[in-house]
């Protein structure tokens, strides 16, 4: 095998762009990246960040990932995207690197299959926070592997400010080195929430700031959910041959460490599994916001990759070792093609705003001050959603109780259905300016998708519920005139 500089392997260079080609094309060819609401909130806060600092150290927007990727957002989401494409093409170097750290047969293929697997492509060209969490697990377990204990913990301290489940890794890498009677490691494991700690009291004069804000409780109930859900959805997140091999190489992984008692071995099955079934526990418990979302599994899918590797080689001294490893990645390729159904498009609901934001007057859109129940009409209106003093997140009553006189009002059927909206038109100063329809039937509980732009304006009167009686019949699917109060 044909090597270039300091190592570097002329099949593992080209099996990294060749992923992130792959990339680049289903990338150019969607309509959409994966994430929905969540992709536009995260490419938000890292485009604004440099007009509102304080966003940098949001822990919902992740700091390391606003911090790393805000460069990237200020050329738009598409650039934006590119960010994780870049950060997608690193955490597979790595876990190249990672499996012939470990001695398996045919490195370059794990690079491989992290690129195919369901979970893990569509996430590499979009906004979300999954792919850099994965690419610091990577390097951390990779100076593991190369004998980096220090490094390997420093990088793990900072992966909860990545994203939730670095607290659990932390947890896992301070186990590790107790088993090791590395006892010196350990207070390595604090650097990152030390930095942001002492970072985030200088803004906020609170040393504990991490403790107070963070987003997630276990008391956020939304659902109870399958205790299964994860297990059973293993096609749509490393495909049916990848989730056996990923089963067998666990197996394997650890049955070398115990052979050669290597407490290190055991850490990528040990890792992925903890994920596996704290994911399942608070989906079932419908606990911190859980509900069940398949792309959370992509921050153990450089450990996947390896595992599926170390699955194949119960059979490396066999001929078909090579042959079977070639007709995994094609069966892989094609079943991923056919559950993630690439290239992305744009769901229904992303259209009707696309369409409604084209049909709404420029001069509003730039120079009213917005009240929405939508996260994402800041996005298709391109107005900064942290500027208070122009637009108005609607998440309760409170938010539009007194609104200012002249500003707009933006109700739409999924995120505003909480409002009453019955209520609201009797109220004097709110009149109803118009109804958007969505042009292809959305059903919901008051009918087909719909957006109610109310103005203010103390100074008129108006009958509104007239007024909706004679949007609704414009509607292309018409439903019942609701009852005038």
């Amino acid at each position: 095998m044909r090597t270039l500089v300091r190592g570097v392997v002329l099949t593992d260079l080209l099996t990294v762009c060749a992923g992130t080609i792959l990339s680049v094309i289903v990338w150019i060819t969607s309509e959409t990246s994966e994430g929905g609401t969540d992709a536009i909130m995260h490419y938000g806060i890292a485009k604004y960040s440099w007009q509102h600092p304080e966003l940098f150290l949001d822990l919902w927007g992740k700091p390391l990932f606003t911090i790393f990727s805000s460069p990237f957002a200020q050329g738009g989401a598409g650039a934006h995207g590119f960010f994780n494409i870049l950060v997608s093409a690193a955490t597979a170097w790595l876990v190249i690197r990672t499996a012939g750290k470990l001695g398996l047969y045919s490195a370059w293929f794990a690079g491989a299959v992290l690129f195919l697997f369901p979970v893990w492509l569509p996430l590499t060209f979009s906004t979300m926070t999954e792919p850099l969490f994965a690419f610091l697990l990577a390097w951390a377990v990779y100076a593991l592997f190369s004998g980096k204990d220090i490094t390997a913990a420093v990088v793990v301290s900072f992966l909860p400010f990545a994203r939730q489940e670095g607290f659990a890794f932390i947890i896992l890498f301070a186990l590790l080195f107790v088993l090791r009677k590395e006892w010196k490691r350990i207070p390595w494991l604090a650097t990152g929430t030390l930095f942001f700690s002492l970072a985030g009291a200088l803004v906020f004069n609170d040393i504990f700031w991490v403790l107070e804000q963070q987003p997630y409780h276990a008391d956020d109930f939304t659902r109870t959910g399958d205790p299964f859900h994860y297990f059973l959805s293993y096609n749509g997140l490393f495909g049916v041959a990848g989730s056996i091999l990923l089963v067998a190489g666990s197996a394997w992984m650890i049955q070398r460490g115990r052979r050669m008692k290597q407490w290190n071995d055991w850490l990528p099955a040990a890792g992925f599994f903890m994920v596996l079934a704290a994911h399942s526990y608070v989906n079932y418990k419908g606990q911190a916001g859980a509900i069940g979302l398949l792309r959370v599994m992509a921050t153990v899918a450089p450990l996947a990759a390896l595992l599926v590797l170390a699955g194949l080689q119960w059979i490396r001294k066999s001929r078909m070792f090579i042959p079977a490893g070639w007709f995994l990645l094609l069966l892989q390729g094609f079943l991923t093609w056919r559950a993630v159904d690439l290239p992305l498009r744009e769901n229904p609901v992303q259209r009707a705003v696309q369409e409604f934001s084209s049909t709404f007057p420029e001069g509003d859109k730039q120079h009213r001050k917005i009240y929405s129940t939508d996260p994402m009409f800041w996005y298709y209106f391109n107005r900064d959603f942290w500027d208070e003093e122009g637009w108005v997140q609607v998440n309760h009553k409170g938010h539009y109780g007194k609104m200012t006189n002249g500003s707009l009002l933006l109700v739409d059927a999924h995120w505003g259905k909480w409002m009453d909206k019955r209520e609201l038109m009797q109220r004097p100063e709110i009149h109803l300016k118009r109804i958007f329809f969505a042009r292809e039937f959305l059903p919901y509980e008051s009918g087909n998708y719909s957006i109610y732009i109310f103005e203010t304006d103390s100074g008129r009167k108006s009958d509104n519920f007239r007024t909706e009686r004679e949007w609704l019949i414009k509607d292309p699917f018409p439903r019942n005139t609701p009852p005038v109060p």
